[in-house]
């Protein structure tokens, strides 16, 4: 822990990734597939062999297997899913663990999530001390940190009334910022972009 404390500063401090903070971290992006997401906090569970996590497409649906026990996040089909997943699966495992995110990783294209046992996250704070606010932040359940907008989760199915509508205007205002960039304006990425940022970066200059 006390390795993964000085990875963590020094990752908060000049955005380097030092091996103790890489072998820790999940690093996920808002394209990746439900089952991605599943393998890697279940390799996380794995170090600690209490919990058997994994999940599956079955009729059109993805279901999370835990533990023997069956459980079918909302997903949504959108760019939105996977906090939708990682949402639902902290609320599963509660209980034994915590969520936590880097917080300088959240302004990057790809977060940095630590899957702690709680005896974990008790000792990591008493590293950090002072330094655990700045740096970490624990998830918070049923937010995209990708696109700032409330979502549906496991069990709160309704936690956004206003989902879908704010759901199409995200997509028509990453379409036109991507247009006016010069880009394809569906889902997938371009090399290229006529802007000294990336893309998603680009249109969250454009956000009102």
């Amino acid at each position: 822990m006390k390795q993964l404390a000085a990875a963590i500063r020094e990752y908060g401090a000049t955005g380097k990734i030092e091996a103790a903070l890489n072998e820790a971290v999940t690093l996920f992006d808002w394209q990746d597939k439900e089952e991605a997401i599943i393998r890697d906090v279940a390799y996380r569970l794995d170090e600690d062999g209490k919990r058997k996590l994994s999940g599956a497409w079955r009729g059109g649906s993805f279901f999370i297997m835990l533990d023997g026990e069956t459980h079918r996040p909302p997903l949504t089909m959108s760019r939105h899913d996977s906090y939708v997943m990682l949402s639902s699966l902290a609320v599963l495992l509660g209980d034994e663990f915590e969520f936590l995110l880097l917080r300088r990783s959240i302004e990057e294209e790809r977060h940095m999530l630590l899957v702690l046992t709680k005896a974990q996250a008790r000792l990591l704070r008493a590293r950090l001390d002072a330094d655990f606010t700045p740096l970490l932040t624990r998830m918070k359940l049923g937010f995209d940190y990708f696109f700032s907008i409330d979502i549906p989760y496991l069990r709160h199915e309704d936690n956004n009334p206003l989902f879908k509508e704010q759901c199409d205007e995200i997509t028509h205002q990453i379409e036109a910022a991507r247009k006016q960039a010069g880009l394809d304006p569906g889902l997938s990425t371009t090399p290229t972009i006529p802007t000294d940022q990336p893309w998603w970066k680009f249109w969250r200059s454009l956000w009102p």
